[in-house]
């Protein structure tokens, strides 16, 4: 197996077919925030999908009226909730009412309404979390369903959302014939090999929505660098592409101090942009990076017409 990290959780698996074909059927990603020794936690959950999710400690009832506990909801949304009753079923009424649609709350287990590696949910904090057993500061991910491996096809991209340079990940192939019956491969590193130093990159974001509100999914957003970019330092002409997720976010390392043209696919609308040299983060959106005076320009492509020639 091979693995070419192109970004922190963005990694293209390479399988050979002499690995797998005639034997196993899937595979399944684990990963470890505590070096290559482990211990890893899996990413996948067999044929399901499964939101992120905290059981509370079982009691009659807890000292919790008046008092709050604070979540942060797939990495994005907080979430503080006050409660009003002492009784298990007041407490799971409480915590479901604050935020319907990002959260679901029964027989003491609070769960994210998304699934997927997509899904996260944090204790951030509040005075009611060690009363519910809670510890400020923990968080827990969603899990994927198995990948499955297709006849023929040797390379498999995988995205873990809030995959990080230090982490690592490691890969067992499955079969659902034998289900006792498994390989796994040595653990992989999820920092790029080689190239410049962390410090020198900065994470370029964007997010993008329907007309409804709601995340756009699967959105090509490019990212052209041209020869004139530091030819001196060896950097060569490049596109990069990279895809929305479920919520709508399109992540990417670039070098600082960079120039670049960035469009999105289904718009008429490109962008010349200069990479920020300050900061660990910047929206790709954000007009004051724009070169142009405008933020904006349409996309005007350089095809000769009639053009003249002699003999």
């Amino acid at each position: 197996m091979d693995a070419i990290v192109s970004a922190p959780g963005r990694i293209q698996f390479q399988f050979p077919l002499a690995d797998w074909s005639g034997i196993f059927d899937a595979f399944e990603v684990s990963r470890s925030r505590s070096g290559d020794g482990g211990p890893y936690e899996p990413l996948a959950a067999g044929y399901v999908w499964l939101p992120a999710s905290f059981t509370i400690q079982s009691h009659n009832a807890y000292d919790v009226v008046g008092k709050q506990l604070e979540l942060l909801v797939d990495g994005r949304v907080p979430v503080v909730v006050t409660f009003t009753g002492t009784t298990p079923a007041v407490v799971m009424a409480d915590l479901a009412a604050v935020m319907p649609g990002f959260l679901s709350c029964s027989n003491y287990v609070i769960a994210t309404a998304n699934v997927g590696l997509a899904a996260s949910l944090e204790i951030v904090g509040g005075d009611a979390a060690p009363i519910l057993g809670l510890v400020a500061g923990g968080i827990h991910y969603g899990m994927d369903q198995q990948h499955a491996l297709v006849a023929g096809r040797e390379s498999y991209d995988f995205v873990d959302p809030y995959g990080l340079e230090t982490d690592f990940y490691q890969v067992e192939l499955t079969s659902k014939v034998l289900p006792a019956s498994s390989r796994v491969y040595p653990p992989v590193p999820g920092q790029l090999r080689g190239g410049l130093p962390a410090g020198q990159l900065i994470e370029g974001y964007a997010r993008l929505i329907d007309m409804t509100g709601r995340p756009f999914e699967n959105v090509l957003v490019t990212l052209w660098a041209s020869e004139r970019v530091y030819p001196q330092a060896g950097m060569c002409p490049a596109t990069v592409d990279i895809k929305t997720d479920k919520l709508g976010w399109a992540r990417v390392k670039l070098v600082r101090g960079a120039r670049m043209t960035l469009s999105i696919s289904g718009t008429n609308l490109a962008r010349e942009i200069l990479v920020p040299t300050e900061g660990e983060s910047f929206d790709l959106l954000d007009p004051a990076i724009s070169v142009d005076g405008d933020s904006f320009k349409v996309q005007i492509p350089n095809i000769v017409v009639g053009e003249r020639r002699s003999l």
